[in-house]
C-alpha cells in the first residue's frame, strides 16, 4: 500500500478525534465537521475549549469526508459501532495515535482558533 503523508488538515482532524476519544466521546463525520468549523450548538458547546475547536473554519463537508475516508483507508482512524442508535462513530487507532505524537514531536502545529467571517451587508439604508 502506498505511503500516505499526513497534512496539517489531517493532523487537526486526528487531534480532534483523539481529544474526543480521550473523554469517551466518539464523533461521526458530521460531528467532526461541526467541531472543526466552530459551530456552537447544544451538542458541541461542551467542546469549545478543545484546542482543535474552530481551527478549520473553511473546510466543507465533502473535503472533510475525503480526508476522513483516507485516514480510515490508511488505518489512522476506524469505526466503532454504537448499539444504542445502530450507527458508526470514529475512533483513532494505535497507528493514528503514534503518528500524531510523532508528527507533533517534529513539527510545530498551530491550533489557532479561526473566527468565522462576518457577513458583510449587501443592502444598506442610506439617507
Amino acid at each position: 500500500m502506498a505511503n500516505y503523508e499526513l497534512s496539517i488538515t489531517t493532523i487537526k482532524i486526528l487531534e480532534m478525534v483523539y481529544e474526543l476519544n480521550q473523554k469517551d466521546y466518539y464523533p461521526n463525520m458530521h460531528g467532526v465537521l461541526k467541531l472543526v468549523n466552530g459551530k456552537i450548538d447544544e451538542e458541541t458547546a461542551k467542546f469549545i475549549n478543545f484546542k482543535t475547536f474552530s481551527t478549520l473554519t473553511s473546510i466543507k463537508g465533502r473535503q472533510l469526508a475525503n480526508h476522513v475516508h483516507q485516514l480510515v483507508r490508511y488505518g489512522y482512524l476506524s469505526y466503532k459501532h454504537n448499539k444504542a442508535d445502530d450507527r458508526m462513530y470514529l475512533y483513532i487507532t494505535f497507528k493514528g495515535e503514534s503518528n500524531l505524537e510523532d508528527y507533533k514531536k517534529h513539527h510545530k502545529v498551530n491550533f489557532k482558533k479561526r473566527e468565522k467571517m462576518k457577513a458583510k451587508p449587501t443592502i444598506a439604508l442610506i439617507k
